[in-house]
Order: C-alpha cells, then structure tokens, then sequence
C-alpha cells in the first residue's frame, strides 16, 4: 500500500469509517441527510476518480457544516467518509445514526500531534449494534481549552486497543497519531493510506444538499489550506 494521505492535512485529520459495502452506507447516508434536512430531491451521484487525491483535491468550497457527503470504497470491508466542512473533525451524529439506526458498525476518530482545525489530541468512538441496541467504545486523549492535556476513557475496552499505553508517563503519549494509526491497522483499516481505497476501480458515491439556508459560512480551499 502506497502511503501519503497525512500531505493532505487538515482534510484528512479525520476521515469517519463503517462497516459494510459503499453502495448500503452511500443509500444509508443519502436517507439521513433526506430526513435532517427535510430536502427530498437530494439524490446519490457516482463519479469515477483518478486516484483518492483527486477526491480530496476536488472540492474547492467549504463550510461549517457538511454539504457534500463522499462515500469512499476500500478493498476491505470499511467503507471511508469524508465532508466538505472545514472543521475536519468527521460527523459523529451521522455515525451515530448508521449504528443505531441501520446497524452498522462506525468508527468515529480523530487525530493530530499538532495544532490544526483543533487542538492537537487523538480521540475515536467506536460504535456497534448488538440486540438492536448501541454498544458504544470511546477514548479522548486531547488538549484542553488551558493547554493542559486530558485523557477520558468510557464503555467496554475493544481487542484491538493495547491498553498498556494508557498507563504512559506523559498523556500525550497515551493516544497519539502512531498509536492512533496502530490501532486503526488493527481493526483491519488503513485510511492514511492511498493504497486501501478501491480508486479508481470503483467509483465515488457523492450526496450533496441542493440547498442550504444563508446562515452556513462557507470558505475558500485557499483560505482553509492556508
């Protein structure tokens, strides 16, 4: 797998991940933006890519909240998504909403050594259905408003997570981006790396909201990189 995708930051500082084919989770995601939108003509495109940096290189307009919602195919049984929001923090309720409401397993992460569209810290909240019922895994290992680190753990510990290193001397060794990219390769997903998405073979499914109310603030790509 080839690797390069960190380049690319603050887009993908972090990029939301769920179990299960691009073509459910692209009709799953479509269904969800239909109904806390109340916008009933919004439709899934599908678009062929060169490569997974022509897609983050494509939007050139962002806001602060999402307005387009990219589906990305892997080889591997995660699907990748990604928003035009230049918070580039992923869209917890949205994964919320897949688990509890389509049963799809979401992984809900984050992760920065340095400052970027927010202070430097890792996070991830892992979400699965068991019985019809959200059983939820979290971690937060961030720098605080004081610049002062803190570190909160809740729910049932997952195999993956090598709990060992939370025990480290300094918080910001307990979580941070190498453990973060441990962790997710663990889990079978590697989405730092050009190599794991299924691009250009498949193509992109893209949502996108036909209209917006005034109040969103949108942005340049310039203005964000910058």
């Amino acid at each position: 797998m080839k690797t390069g995708l960190r380049e690319l930051r603050p887009l993908t500082d972090s990029l939301d991940m769920v179990l299960g084919s691009c073509a459910e989770i692209a009709e799953a995601v479509c269904g969800e933006v239909r109904r806390f939108t109340n916008e009933s003509d919004i439709k899934i495109d599908s678009f062929k890519f060169s490569s997974v940096f022509e897609v983050f290189k494509s939007v050139q307009t962002f806001a602060n909240v999402p307005l387009t919602y990219f589906v990305l195919p892997t080889d591997l049984p995660w699907t990748v998504l990604w928003f035009d929001s230049f918070l580039f923090d992923g869209y917890d309720s949205l994964c919320h909403n897949l688990t509890q409401r389509f049963e799809f397993g979401t992984l809900h992460w984050s992760s920065s050594d340095k400052d970027s569209t927010f202070l430097r810290g890792s996070s991830f909240i892992h979400r699965k259905s068991i019985d019809g019922k959200v059983s939820k895994r979290s971690v937060y290992c961030c720098v605080e408003d004081s610049r002062r680190w803190y570190i909160e753990t809740h729910g049932e510990p997952l195999e993956a997570e090598d709990l060992s290193v939370y025990t480290a001397k300094r918080i910001s060794d307990r979580l941070n981006e190498q453990l973060m990219t441990d962790f997710l390769g663990r889990l079978g997903a590697f989405p730092l790396v050009s190599g794991f998405y299924a691009i250009p073979q498949n193509p992109v499914s893209i949502i996108r909201r036909s209209s917006y109310p005034e109040t969103i603030i949108t942005k340049n790509r310039a203005e964000i990189l910058h």
